[in-house]
């Protein structure tokens, strides 16, 4: 993130997430898998008080696992 203080911020983020899968209903085709990969995020902050603030990000964990969110969140403490 750049500066905390900004209105508009833009983000990224890394990482290593970890997939562990199951279904107890035979109806369910899946293929059990417990794997780790790269995470990817990017995302977009607007900051409307002193205090608050919005995010719509994206992430992607794997080929087939993807999260959009949009998110409205509060600064505690001091800035």
């Amino acid at each position: 993130m750049r500066e905390p203080n900004k209105k508009w911020n833009v983000y990224g983020k890394l990482g290593v997430s970890i997939i562990d899968n199951e279904a107890t209903d035979s109806r369910v085709p899946f293929d059990r898998q417990t794997s780790a990969q790269l995470a990817l995020g990017a995302g977009l902050q607007l900051r409307f008080s002193d205090q608050w603030f919005s995010r719509l990000e994206l992430d992607s964990f794997d080929r087939d696992a993807n999260y959009i969110g949009l998110s409205i969140g509060a600064y505690l403490g001091r800035l």
